[in-house]
């Protein structure tokens, strides 16, 4: 019963995470002032609750009695893989709905400024985060009761 996870799972769940990421940056380019910035922490506890979900229910496939080590290694990948598929998506969404905005409406300062923070907070803060939550789950799911084949006792 013992599956590895293939490249392609991780991209698909690493792409899933960027989506729930990329949505509220979205949403702020969409404002007209730029000034909503507690938007942008929307698309962090996005990126959180879909990593979590993603963790636990790849751990819940495996099926066997994962080592600690092996179940945040999985969950280091997928937020290494989405911080990855981030930046340039990041950077699409600045130049498409963003670049324009804070040409007319703020200094050259500024303009640059959105852009580092936009990246600041997918590298650190939600790689940060990320590890956090990775090993939190893998603490809880490990403290599951399982038979002897891995399968969760009910």
């Amino acid at each position: 019963m013992n599956q590895n996870i293939t490249i392609i799972e991780y991209f698909r769940t690493a792409i899933v995470c960027t989506i729930a990421y990329c949505i509220p940056i979205l949403f702020f380019f969409r404002t007209q002032t730029l000034a909503d910035s507690w938007i942008l922490y929307i698309g962090n506890i996005a990126f959180i609750i879909v990593l979590s979900i993603a963790t636990y229910l790849i751990h819940k496939r495996l099926h066997d009695q994962t080592k600690m080590g092996k179940m945040i290694a999985v969950g280091m990948k997928l937020t290494i893989f989405s911080s990855l598929f981030a930046i340039p998506v990041i950077t699409a969404l600045y130049y498409t709905f963003g670049y324009n905005k804070i040409v007319n409406n703020h200094d050259a300062s500024t303009m640059h400024s959105i852009l580092y923070i936009l990246f600041l907070s997918k590298i650190v803060v939600n790689i940060l985060i990320g590890f956090i939550v990775v090993i939190l789950v893998a603490i809880i799911y490990n403290q599951i009761p399982k038979n002897i084949k891995g399968e969760e006792i009910t």
